[in-house]
């Protein structure tokens, strides 16, 4: 299957014309509609609007006849429900969101096949706007963008502890839902490429997995960490955390971590350079530990990462909570008002504490490796060389490929929000 050709569809009109890497574009002409306003899918569903179209499908709000209960409703084109491998990334999108039960994740109701459309997968209609055109018209303020790391950071440990890699975190696959309350919170809206835990994969059905073995660069080039670009199959939780902070990059700084690079001067660039840092133009305690959060989330070594959603929540609740406080009759007021708390900033600050106690741990563990690692390694080598000791902040002994200079700091971002042009979700 060509790579120049591929191309793939989310629950977003926005979609359609980015940059994703995976699917298939089809060059046959178009048929007519099978799906259209008024008809009815599986004797029950209701057939309301078209809400978005791609080269591989489409995405209809419907109506359930019974329970009167607004959907939204995937179908394929027809012409892709004779490739194997597409109807398999399709069934396999609505197993995975079948395991997770999250307010941040859309939830899926139903999958079947319909003898004229083809498989239907139903999940719940998400009223909101979608991510990507919140990025293309303004810029978040910081307060804004730590608000949006939580709401992406909790759908994530949802995803995780289903032991789901999600692999193509994007603004375009995330919807801003609409609350009662005036808030928008942010909705993972598409599984299309994520994937099992590689371990896990074997006490699932083999259909559901096997289908990725080929496959070389699954996501989208300006959200992927490095590692995905090289083997998408083993990647971990953190190459989803690192797609987070290319997201808030862009919010707060209004463009893409490595600027208007793309393709394959893209690629060079995020294997062979760090990503530059995100400077928020403020230098209070809020502003720089938000541009530590993104700087870790951002490291080009997964070691030198968050290993967890976990961790990146304890750090980002408590910027949240230093944030209400210092906003408190002052200038600086998020757009999305204060939220119920599971937990005080005491519980928080004692996770992210346990959290830095269990990285020391691993650091001097790691340490200790590396320091036999290179003893062994110069004791038996022919010929002297140099030989650089580890950095004081790596967790593990990084691979030679993954080895990168400390990022430093990139271009100011001005702190207010303006509009902004943009070339793509």
């Amino acid at each position: 299957m060509s790579q120049k050709g591929r191309r793939r569809i989310s629950m977003d009109p926005g979609t359609s014309g980015g940059r994703s890497v995976t699917g298939t574009s089809s060059g046959t002409r178009p048929r007519a509609r099978t799906v259209f306003p008024g008809a009815t899918l599986g004797g029950r569903f209701l057939v309301e609007r078209l809400l978005a179209s791609g080269a591989m499908g489409e995405v209809w709000q419907g109506m359930h006849r019974e329970l009167r209960m607004r959907v939204a409703l995937k179908t394929m084109r027809r012409e892709m429900t004779v490739d194997h491998e597409i109807v398999a990334r399709f069934s396999r999108e609505a197993y995975l969101l079948s395991r997770v039960a999250s307010e941040h994740v859309v939830r899926v109701l139903d999958f079947f096949e319909d003898r004229r459309v083809g498989p239907i997968l139903v999940t719940e209609f998400v009223d909101g706007v979608p991510l990507a055109a919140t990025l293309a018209s303004r810029r978040f303020t910081v307060e804004e963008a730590i608000d949006l790391a939580i709401d992406l950071a909790t759908g994530l440990r949802e995803l995780h502890r289903a032991h789901i890699i999600h692999r193509d975190v994007k603004p375009s696959n995330v919807l801003m839902r609409h609350a009662s309350d005036g808030s928008q919170r942010a909705v993972f809206i598409d599984l299309g490429v994520s994937r099992l835990i590689p371990e896990l994969e074997q006490s699932d059905d083999e259909a559901l997995t096997e289908i990725t073995t080929a496959e070389r660069a699954v996501g989208t080039f300006e959200y992927m960490a490095p590692e995905q670009i090289v083997n998408c199959r083993n990647v971990a939780e953190s190459a989803d955390l690192y797609a987070v902070g290319a997201i808030l990059y862009r919010a707060v700084c209004g463009q893409h971590v490595f600027g208007s690079a793309h393709g394959i001067e893209l690629l060079q660039r995020k294997l062979a350079a760090p990503a530059p840092r995100l400077d928020t133009g403020r230098s209070d305690r809020v502003a720089r530990g938000f541009e530590e959060v993104v700087a870790r989330t951002l490291a080009s070594a997964p070691d030198n990462r968050y290993e967890l959603a976990e961790e990146m929540l304890a750090d980002l609740s408590l910027l949240r909570d230093a944030a209400r406080r210092v906003s408190v009759g002052s200038r600086t007021t998020s757009m999305f008002p204060p939220r119920p708390e599971g937990a005080g900033a005491g519980a928080a600050a004692a996770v992210a504490a346990a959290h830095r106690g269990a990285r020391r741990v691993r650091a001097t563990a790691a340490a200790c490796a590396v320091v036999a690692l290179l003893v062994g390694v110069v004791a038996g080598a022919v010929g002297a060389s140099r030989v650089r000791g580890p950095s004081a902040q790596s967790f593990s002994a990084p691979s030679a490929a993954m080895v990168a200079p400390s990022p430093q700091r990139g271009t100011t971002c001005a702190p207010v929000c303006e509009p902004r042009s943009e070339d793509g979700p």
